[in-house]
């Protein structure tokens, strides 16, 4: 019996061990829940990124608050893995963040900022309409 496995066989358990472990979302979601479950929403900018082990932190300078109370600064803290449903913002973002608040820090991930990489134009329609009423 051969001792060392090979490369294929290794893929093999690597692919089936993450796809276990995956990232799902409990979508889809009409805009209009999701802007109801979700805590914060502004349109800022990216300051600053930090980096650790499991989790990034990002502080966006707010451009527009359109949901919730909060400073001209925020910090959004968000998982890195993908297994994780990590969510990585680049260096020069400046758009809208989707946000809730998890034990007094504010959390996103992939699943909360989906409508940013799905096409905003209907969640920017569902907003106008939430703040009006």
């Amino acid at each position: 019996m051969n001792k060392h496995l090979s490369a294929a066989t290794i893929l093999t358990a690597i692919v089936i061990s993450s796809s276990a472990f995956a990232c799902s979302c409990a979508m889809p979601f009409s805009p209009g829940q999701h802007i109801e479950t979700t805590d914060v929403i502004f349109e800022g900018k990216v300051t600053s990124r930090t980096k650790a082990l499991m989790n990034a932190t990002t502080t966006f300078m707010v451009l527009t608050a359109l949901k919730g109370d909060f400073e001209k600064t925020v910090t959004v803290t968000h998982p890195i893995s993908g297994a994780a449903c990590g969510y990585s913002f680049a260096e020069d973002y400046s758009g809208l963040v989707f946000a809730s608040y998890v034990d007094g820090k504010l959390l996103t991930n992939l699943c909360r900022m989906m409508p940013v990489d799905q096409g905003i134009e209907s969640y920017r329609r569902a907003l106008d309409l939430s703040l009006a009423e």
